[in-house]
């Protein structure tokens, strides 16, 4: 289902130039369906209809993209200022349709968002994206009368209309710092704002104007943070020259920082991976410069490929995202056209839900059990979050030392009986798990998928075994409890992993038929506490055991691929597996 804004949705059309400008008349209506899609100046943004999104052109020419939950009061505001050369719906992110579009690829300001909402169930969190009319702060910023005045009057009025109860986290990336400078030239830091974030944003600060306010700011609250990210671009080139003068630069700024923050409250140098790390001993000043040892330009890196907004945003609480690659937020980023659906029936108006269902299988013999979920599935008694497959996408190397985009299609969780609200996680036998995944167009896992998909999940629960009556029906539901309980808060659709073994298909297969190829349940490190491991017979299921179906056809390249045939081609198996060609790729 679409809903398109019109003069009637809550947006209002007027004329500036010869552009439609849709600016907010009032609350954002909540949004049934799959998707929403807001018009601006005739382009379509699509969106989970978990949120809400609305354009808006205020008096001055600046943009505001909000972005915040559907039928929650935002307790948080992330106030972003765009950077320079990037619209809001750019730094906002998605997946590029083509190579232009590279720009979309590069922040991904609300896949950050959607990543720390999923760490914060308790919290609604909105997020504002700030783009100034020329897409540059610092223009704007020559060219507006008085602009210290202004920014607060701005920040307070999208603060006001937004989320006028919420604490603020004012983050900038690039020439967006300009707007957080102006701010605090403007007078005291507003009290609401209980966190700042520079990425690579703090070229333009001035000591005398700038660093009293600032350190007052930190002194009014122990519980307000200063997080900085530079990188050391002081000999990188570009075309032969340098980037920067022998005085400008993110480092030199960050330096000048640090000397005005040490002199006032000292600060600890330390080394935290590739980065200069400094802190003071109250916890509330994060500064971390890159060492940059290849003098590369790090100037966006910093922000997307290192989790640098998710850095910025959890830095100094127990949810902490590390700052360094690869990229924490992948299933989070929203793709430039929906996941293909498994081949199901709609699910029947009268199938059992998940308890129900649990309650009939536990008087059920295995054997029947495996047949009673393998006609659950077939009827299309499948929770709808798990239709949709979710895109994770990777580099892999080919057997000639090739690197290749690969793209799979997977479910967002492991095959679940039941609606929605009540489901149930069914371990199944790989007899039953093949049966089902090819009633819906799809393959099972190799070990490289299943690790994959641990590496872009939105959401890692930690292993929890059990350790009696493992094959019992009653130690599943109590497993799929314990599950349920982890990820409370936690929304159905974003990709779920580390809480289930995958039933793999792999090398050893072609020699062991009649076995089960068990792999999986990765720890908070990335190592799976079971490697492939054949010891059980084909007819054996336990409460650890799940089923990810992943589809049949994947991208390499931008084109598409059997999965199934690039497995058995001795060149082309190594995107998929690690263990070179398969014979068996499927029970």
């Amino acid at each position: 289902m679409w809903v398109t804004a019109s003069a009637g949705s809550g947006f209002e059309r007027t004329s500036s130039g010869t552009a439609n400008v849709w600016s907010l008349a009032g609350p954002i209506r909540p949004v049934v369906g799959s998707l929403v899609a807001v018009v601006l100046c005739n382009t379509v943004s699509a969106v989970p209809a978990a949120e809400s999104v609305r354009y808006e052109t205020l008096d001055g020419g600046v943009r505001v993209a909000v972005n915040a939950p559907v039928g929650a009061t935002p307790s948080l505001l992330i106030l972003y200022a765009a950077p320079n050369g990037s619209t809001a719906e750019e730094t906002i992110g998605r997946r590029p349709r083509t190579p232009a579009e590279w720009k979309y690829d590069i922040q991904h300001v609300a896949a950050q968002v959607r990543a720390y909402r999923a760490l914060h169930p308790d919290q609604s969190v909105a997020l504002a994206v700030l783009q100034s009319p020329q897409k540059s702060w610092p223009a704007w910023r020559a060219a507006t009368r008085e602009p210290a005045a202004v920014a607060r009057n701005l920040i307070e009025g999208i603060r006001r209309r937004v989320a006028p109860d919420a604490s603020v986290a004012m983050l900038a990336h690039s020439g967006g710092g300009a707007l957080i400078w102006a701010l605090i030239e403007s007078g005291a830091v507003p009290e609401w704002i209980g966190r700042i974030g520079l990425l690579d944003a703090n070229y333009s600060f001035d000591h005398t104007k700038h660093a009293g306010p600032l350190l007052a700011w930190l002194d009014g609250d122990a519980q307000r943070k200063l997080v900085i990210v530079a990188y050391d671009d002081r000999f990188v080139t570009l075309d032969g020259k340098r980037v920067v003068g022998p005085d400008g630069g993110t480092q030199r700024a960050t330096a000048r920082m640090r000397s005005a923050i040490d002199a006032h409250r000292p600060l600890t140098k330390s080394l935290c991976g590739k980065c200069d790390r400094w802190t003071d001993a109250a916890g509330q000043v994060d500064v971390r410069v890159h060492r940059n040892y290849a003098n590369a330009i790090l100037h966006t890196a910093l922000v997307g490929d290192m989790n640098g907004v998710l850095h910025a945003l959890t830095w100094g609480t127990q949810q902490a995202v590390a700052f360094d690659l690869p990229r924490s937020f992948t299933s989070f980023i929203e793709p430039s056209e929906p996941g293909p659906n498994l081949v199901l029936p709609a699910r029947p108006l009268e199938a059992p839900n998940g308890s129900e269902l649990s309650d009939r299988m536990a008087k059920l013999s295995p054997d029947e059990r495996e047949m009673a979920i393998a006609e659950a599935f077939a009827s299309g008694n499948v929770p709808d979050f798990l239709r949709q497959l979710r895109r994770i996408a990777f580099t892999a190397r080919d057997a000639d030392g090739r690197d290749h985009s690969v793209t799979v299609w997977v479910t967002a969780d492991v095959v679940s009986l039941g609606n929605d609200d009540d489901f149930i996680r069914v371990p199944m036998r790989p007899t039953t798990a093949q049966q089902i995944a090819d009633a819906a167009g799809c393959l099972l896992p190799t070990p490289r998928i299943s690790d994959e998909v641990w590496r872009a999940a939105g959401s890692r629960l930690q292993p929890r075994p059990l350790t009696s009556a493992r094959e019992a029906w009653t130690t599943f539901v109590t497993h799929n409890a314990i599950i349920q309980e982890q990820r409370r808060g936690v929304p159905n659709g974003p990709v779920l992993a580390g809480h289930k073994k995958d039933i793999v298909i792999c090398r050893d297969l072609d020699e062991r038929a009649g076995k089960a190829a068990i792999y999986g349940w990765h720890r908070d490190d990335g190592k799976p506490i079971q490697p492939v491991s054949l010891v059980h017979s084909a007819r054996y299921v336990d409460y650890s055991h799940g089923v990810r179906l992943v589809w049949a056809k994947a991208t390499v390249d931008g084109r598409e691929a059997d999965v199934a045939a690039a497995l058995r081609d001795p060149k082309l198996c190594y995107l998929f597996s690690d263990e070179g060609p398969l014979t068996a790729v499927r029970y």
